[in-house]
């Protein structure tokens, strides 16, 4: 088992060696692409700060938490994108294509070539901005949050990750299944854009929506909520049963995709 991890995490490095060398032959589009995700994040902060301008709090929440939300938000996404989103998001074009069958005949499972292939350097790069704007946002608040609630943060956004990989294993599985399934991809993007916003912010209905039937704010709010104190036990528990659900639920359309998967060729 210990061999086979090995071998596995030797090819993680290949994949994202790979996709660095082909980054690196188009340099204007990186450092472009890389500008604009920085700038992308200014806008989170400076918007966060412009809903504080004629108030001191908004639905109970101050600026520093609505900043920690935002940057949160901000942290997640990249992490999800840079390892995961890129290569989830190719499989349709590959059953399109017919390059799928060249996959499945590879020494490797295709659910992990899929998932990380596509390591998104331009992501990586803009990891020191990430940092900033969080260390920002957790400045930025009145209190300075303890350690325990440090690490239960820590311990929700991993959380948060394994939710966010079920959901986009899931999307990325209904390829099998329709012919386009790019709307889906954009409607999820725009669900975890709206919630870097607070959840009581939200109607309670959308509440209840995005925290038990599709769990947005497990992913991005139950971090911030949990940094700043927000948070209780029984939402973390909750956040741990959704992570099992979901992987589970992507893994079982995954693998009945493959069985209805048929060849290009045939």
């Amino acid at each position: 088992m210990a061999d086979n991890l090995a071998r596995y995490i030797r090819i993680f490095f290949l994949a994202a060696r790979m996709q660095a060398l082909r980054l690196l032959t188009k340099r204007f589009a990186l450092v472009a692409y890389g500008a604009g995700k920085l700038l992308r994040m200014g806008f989170f902060l400076v918007f966060g700060l412009a809903l504080f301008k004629n108030s001191s709090s908004i639905a109970g929440f101050s600026r520093g938490e609505l900043l920690v939300c935002y940057a949160m938000m901000n942290a997640v996404d990249v992490v999800t994108q840079m390892i995961f989103l890129r290569g989830l998001t190719q499989l349709q074009m590959l059953i399109k294509k017919g390059t799928l069958d060249q996959l499945l005949v590879k020494p490797v499972s295709p659910l992990f070539w899929l998932s990380v292939s596509l390591f998104d350097w331009i992501d990586f790069i803009t990891l020191p901005g990430v940092i900033a704007y969080l260390w920002y946002a957790v400045r930025a608040l009145e209190y300075a949050p303890s350690v325990a609630n440090i690490l239960f943060a820590c311990g929700l956004g991993v959380v948060g990750i394994a939710i966010a990989y079920g959901i986009m294993l899931s999307i990325a599985a209904v390829s099998f299944y329709v012919e386009d399934a790019e709307n889906v991809w954009w409607l999820y993007r725009d669900f975890i854009y709206s919630s870097r916003n607070p959840p009581a912010l939200f109607p309670r209905g959308v509440q209840q929506v995005f925290t038990f039937v599709i769990p947005i704010f497990a992913i991005v709010s139950f971090p911030a909520l949990g940094l700043v104190g927000r948070l209780s036990g029984w939402f973390a528990l909750w956040a741990c049963v959704a992570a099992v659900l979901f992987v589970t639920l992507g893994l079982a359309l995954w693998r009945r995709g493959l069985r209805m998967y048929s060849s290009a060729s045939s």
